[in-house]
């Protein structure tokens, strides 16, 4: 393969690879790609003609961007998906109160069956139901469907499973389509809105 082909067959591989592969995959192949093409020319390096060293050079800075935007797009993703899981976990099978500002803006509401929940009404759902003497435990379990991020905002959304048990005993499984929009502050990534529609059971 010739000197100018290895290295046009290394930046579309690049490009490839960064729109379709994890972050790791990214990093294992483009090295592996760009390196046998760097050290099976090496030794005609000083042969190179201008150009061909500039493209050397481009081939491998355009990795480096494309991996750089892939991977912060990704831990953001997570981060937005981490945030649904923890808040569940965290407030609606735990009931902490406290921990309502780690996950909500001031101004969140709740749209669930056709109510709207604010949270002075979250707060008075945990209030009563940490009243309960015998609490029944709620599992929290998602499968995210799709997650977008543009600048300091986000939309998420995403299939909801609780598994509620009772003394050790599984008492009830409920499942929701769910999609929340979160803004990102001084504070990190908080949601401001959560609309929830329950699934009922085929029959």
């Amino acid at each position: 393969m010739s000197t100018k082909a290895s290295f046009l067959m290394a930046l579309l591989l690049s490009i490839l690879i960064c729109n379709n592969t994890s972050v790791l995959s990214q990093l294992v192949l483009i090295y592996y790609v760009e390196s046998q093409c760097i050290l099976r020319q090496l030794h005609f390096y000083t042969k190179f003609s201008l150009t061909m060293k500039k493209l050397i050079l481009f081939t491998l800075f355009l990795s480096l961007i494309c991996l750089s935007a892939f991977s912060q797009t990704q831990n953001e993703e997570k981060q937005i998906q981490d945030l649904i899981q923890n808040s569940f976990d965290d407030l609606f099978s735990s009931f902490q109160s406290e921990k309502l500002k780690d996950y909500y803006t001031g101004d969140f509401i709740l749209l669930e069956q056709g109510e709207v929940w604010d949270i002075p009404t979250i707060l008075n759902y945990f209030d009563r139901a940490k009243q309960n003497p015998n609490p029944p435990t709620r599992v929290n379990r998602f499968e995210f469907i799709e997650t977008k991020i543009e600048d300091n905002r986000a939309w998420i959304a995403y299939h909801n499973f609780a598994t509620i048990s009772l003394n050790g005993e599984v008492v009830r499984e409920i499942r929701w389509l769910e999609s929340a929009t979160a803004v990102k502050g001084p504070e990190g990534w908080r949601l401001d809105m959560l609309h929830s529609t329950r699934v009922e059971k085929e029959e």
